[in-house]
């Protein structure tokens, strides 16, 4: 999951959250959804996965 926010606030100005098994592909499709209306990249807010950890027991 991520989670990205504008650099700058105001009219147009919107956050997205990606959802995805991979940091990355989750980043990426949140870029998609954000709009910084100063034109400037939105900037990631919270990037994390959790990925399953298979432990022998």
């Amino acid at each position: 999951m991520a989670w990205l926010i504008p650099t700058s606030d105001g009219p147009g100005a919107k956050s997205a959250v990606g959802k995805a098994p991979k940091k990355g592909r989750a980043i990426s499709l949140a870029r998609q959804g954000c709009v910084d209306p100063s034109g400037k990249k939105c900037k990631v807010f919270y990037a994390d996965c959790s990925e399953p950890i298979f432990r022998k027991f």
